[in-house]
């Protein structure tokens, strides 16, 4: 799952149900952020059920964006907290 701010990929959340971790795919969703209730805006061409599942991934592009954001702007990163997780990361955190 790829969740982006104004077309600028900022974070990938990968499928770890092999570990436990939830992850959403049997059933829609929604994320709500921002300034704005957008949802109308945000639902415009919204691919038919029978299209599922989709699958994106991130061109050499999209991952340079990717990088370039967490680089600048990112403040904290569970994923590498081993302050939090000494013994281990969480199994989210595998790549």
């Amino acid at each position: 799952m790829i969740f982006f701010i104004d077309n600028m990929p900022i974070r990938i959340h990968k499928n770890q149900e092999d570990f436990n971790v939830p992850y959403p795919k049997t059933r829609p969703m929604r994320v709500f952020s921002g300034l704005w209730i957008a949802d109308d805006w945000a639902m415009q061409g919204r691919l038919p059920a029978s299209s599922r599942p989709m699958q994106e991934r991130l061109d050499e592009r999209g991952r340079r964006r990717l990088m370039w954001v967490q680089k600048r702007y990112m403040i904290y990163n569970y994923y590498k907290d081993l302050k939090r997780f000494p013994e281990r990361l969480p199994h989210d955190c595998k790549p």
